[in-house]
């Protein structure tokens, strides 16, 4: 599970270098100050990950989830390193469950905490952006919801419908 958020950090950090030395050919002050951000971003994220947590946390829980799971939480890390946070999860962030056809699904609702920022992405009432993987491919809602959907159904067309637990159904179409 590291080894891949490592690797992904890795290729972030490699990128960014071929983008610097691009930059010095281009010459542009605004495109390497961006690329130079970047790289000082995949540092941190690189140093925050070889880093043992042991010491900072009072517990350690570690799970196996799917690629597109972990480059999900990846994503809202970096955003958080940005603002000089330490990406915390709770336990309530992602819940596994399986569609209606038996495929592996998990949902992420976006109630990461960011340090002393707090839950940054949620609203004040407890609204935070929900996304869907199923089968290791990540879906948007585009919804801003207070929990996780209970049901998720994946018709062959493409279109995905899930339910809350108050009953009510929404739809992503693809």
């Amino acid at each position: 599970m590291l080894n891949l958020a490592l690797i992904g950090l890795l290729e972030n950090l490699l990128t960014c270098c071929i983008v610097f030395i691009r930059l010095i050919e281009f010459e542009s002050i605004k495109m390497l100050q961006n690329a130079v951000k970047r790289l000082l971003v995949s540092a941190i994220l690189i140093a925050v990950a070889t880093t043992s947590f042991a010491e900072t946390t009072a517990e350690i829980i570690s799970i196996s989830v799917p690629s597109a799971v972990a480059k999900t939480i990846g994503v809202y890390s970096a955003e958080c390193a940005l603002e000089n946070g330490q990406l915390e999860l709770d336990g309530d962030e992602v819940f596994k469950l399986w569609t209606d056809e038996g495929e592996e699904a998990y949902t992420i609702r976006a109630a990461f905490t960011c340090g002393d920022y707090g839950h940054m992405w949620c609203g004040a009432m407890g609204h935070c952006p929900i996304g869907l993987v199923i089968n290791n491919t990540f879906y948007n809602t585009n919804k801003i919801l207070k929990e996780h959907p209970n049901r998720i159904s994946k018709d062959p067309d493409g279109i995905i419908t899930y339910w809350m637990p108050n009953g009510v159904q929404l739809i992503i179409e693809q």
